[in-house]
């Protein structure tokens, strides 16, 4: 049989290789994290540059279609 204090050494190289698995885990989230981040930021940036262009569209619509209505009407 083992003695306690073989199978307390057992535990605590368990422990050891658990916390480099972790602390590696730990990286690879950080970097997913961090690129969830930015990848959303430009997402919402495409977003507002999209509809900030169609409202300036449909705000110069008239002033668009009096300058043609003037050359061509």
């Amino acid at each position: 049989m083992e003695s306690s204090e073989e199978k307390l050494n057992e535990i605590v190289k368990h422990l050891e290789l658990n916390e480099a698995t972790n602390k590696e885990i730990l990286k690879s989230v950080k970097f997913v994290r961090n690129y969830f981040f930015w990848q959303s930021s430009y997402s919402f940036l495409k977003i507002i540059i999209l509809l900030s262009v169609i409202v300036l569209g449909f705000i110069s619509w008239r002033s668009i279609t009096d300058y043609l209505l003037k050359i061509y009407g």
